[in-house]
């Protein structure tokens, strides 16, 4: 039997560690099962992340879990990763040809930067994203791209290429559709469906697996066929690519950020514990000794006396004392400890003017390794994908495109007194214009995305611009001075002779 819905062995070696740490960077809602909407991705046991405590009845266990705090430091640290790598546009080398189709990469609006930022958000998540390559079945027949979660992507097949090199052969992916319901037309039910790329004697076709009921069951049958071409050739290849955080693109990597899902979770359970003791112990409890009869009311407060017929009587209050509740705390505070050396003093990694960039970059060197290294890996997967792009567009330059995300993470500004001292450097001779603006760059003191050659050359056309002026000015009898313009010399000492005059 062909069952379309099969695996991947290495996706499910990885399967687990994924649904933790996508379940962290959702949150609250999906730890605590608290909304149905995260119910579908997997099969989650209600106890899986905080088992109950021995007697706890279901009412009493959903008190217990309601009362923990889930620590949002999974979702947190991964925008902050993203934004790290995405605080400088990337380098795009010899993308001319595609400009146009990056301006919208997706047919809806989305441009390759905002379409690559999820991509690396998903990559952080889970350590993959595949993204394909398809054409929009209209009359510009343009190519637009897809990414699928790593989970989603449920099989994958390859073969020996050349003696060091595979290639895709085949590829599963999991999506879903909505559908009515038969006995209520205005019901949406959702269902799943498979989508397979298979190459086939040089041709790549698409079948669309659909599931057919039988009776209490179902099988999945392939409900639609086509074959992707290039300009009616076949098309060779199988348009998906694989976008990891480390090791080979046709393997599935685990969650990049899983030691610190996993440290999340167990900060969760003793928050749950914590906020347990809190509920029973945080408020004192009156204890009254002495009284008889058992229809005796007492009211405590500033407003009634409380009479006590035995002289040996005692009025009290028991109240929490001990250790118990502070190593719960100190335990939850060595955690939060842990979760930020393991990435989120990303967060918190600031430095104040004094500090140079140099001084910086080296001591968060040790930290960013892990960073630079998922950054080049997505690199290589998305320079990839813009060639595959070119080469179903039929652009000769395809195999010269590449991407380089931005691998600097410090946003230390150059010091004004380092400014200073360059411009002093450059007056003085002793540094070239080239040199200071390229010092100006590496300090982030010119705007984003502009290159040392394109800021001389404004620079130069600054000075032209001037020099027309200065010759138009000068032939009017106005004085110029570089950029500043003097007051009408000639027209004004005319006019305070004339003052004089009549004077």
């Amino acid at each position: 039997m062909h069952d379309i819905t099969t695996r991947h062995p290495m996706l499910l070696n990885v399967l687990e560690q994924i649904k933790r740490a996508r379940d962290c960077y959702i949150g609250t809602d999906a730890i605590k099962r608290s909304s149905p909407l995260y119910l579908d991705s997997f099969d989650k046991a209600d106890e899986e992340y905080l088992p109950k405590l021995n007697g706890q009845d279901k009412a009493q266990y959903e008190s217990y879990k309601n009362r923990a705090v889930f620590y949002a430091t999974m979702s947190r640290t991964v925008t902050a990763l993203v934004g790290a790598i995405d605080r400088k546009p990337p380098t795009m080398n010899n993308t001319d040809s595609l400009e146009y189709f990056l301006e919208d990469v997706t047919g809806t609006g989305v441009s390759f930067r905002d379409f690559a930022k999820n991509v690396q958000e998903e990559v952080m998540i889970s350590g993959r994203a595949v993204v394909c390559v398809d054409r929009k079945n209209s009359s510009d027949n343009r190519p637009y791209l897809v990414w699928y979660k790593s989970e989603d992507c449920v099989n994958w097949f390859s073969e020996q290429y050349t003696d060091f090199d595979e290639r895709l052969t085949g590829m599963v992916f999991r999506e879903c559709y909505y559908t009515r319901d038969d006995e209520n037309r205005y019901k949406q039910v959702k269902k799943d469906q498979y989508r397979e790329f298979i190459l086939v004697d040089g041709k790549t076709i698409v079948n669309l697996w659909r599931p057919e009921e039988r009776g209490n069951d179902h099988e999945y049958t392939i409900a639609e066929s086509y074959e992707l071409t290039n300009r009616g050739k076949p098309l060779g290849f199988i348009p998906c690519v694989p976008i990891v955080a480390e090791g080979s693109p046709l393997e599935a990597p685990k969650p990049p950020l899983l030691d610190l899902a996993d440290i999340n979770i167990a900060h969760y359970r003793n928050s749950a514990d914590y906020e347990h003791g809190m509920h029973w112990t945080a408020l004192p409890t009156p204890v009254l000794t002495g009284l008889q009869g058992k229809t005796n009311k007492v009211s405590i407060g500033s407003g009634s006396a409380i009479i006590l017929p035995d002289p040996s009587s005692r009025a009290m209050f028991l109240e929490f004392s001990g250790q118990g509740l502070g190593v719960i705390k100190s335990s939850m505070e060595h955690k939060e400890q842990m979760m930020s050396a393991l990435g989120a003093r990303m967060l918190a990694s600031r430095m104040d003017q004094s500090t140079s960039a140099e001084v910086a970059r080296i001591n968060i060197s040790g930290e960013t390794a892990s960073l630079s290294n998922i950054s080049r890996a997505m690199s290589r997967g998305l320079s990839r994908l813009l060639r595959m792009v070119a080469l179903w567009e039929n652009i000769s330059s395809a195999k010269d495109i590449s991407i380089h995300l931005n691998e600097d993470y410090v946003d230390t500004k150059l010091a004004s007194t380092d400014i200073t001292a360059l411009m002093t450097a450059y007056q003085g001779g002793a540094l070239s214009l080239d040199s200071l603006l390229w010092n100006l760059s590496q300090g982030e003191r010119l705007p984003t995305g502009r290159t040392v050659d394109e800021e001389i050359s404004l620079i130069e056309s600054d000075m032209d611009r001037e020099a027309e002026e200065a010759l138009f000015y000068e032939s009017e009898d106005i004085s110029f001075s570089g950029n500043r313009f003097g007051s009408l010399a000639g027209s004004g000492s005319k006019q305070s002779e004339s003052n004089n005059n009549e004077e």
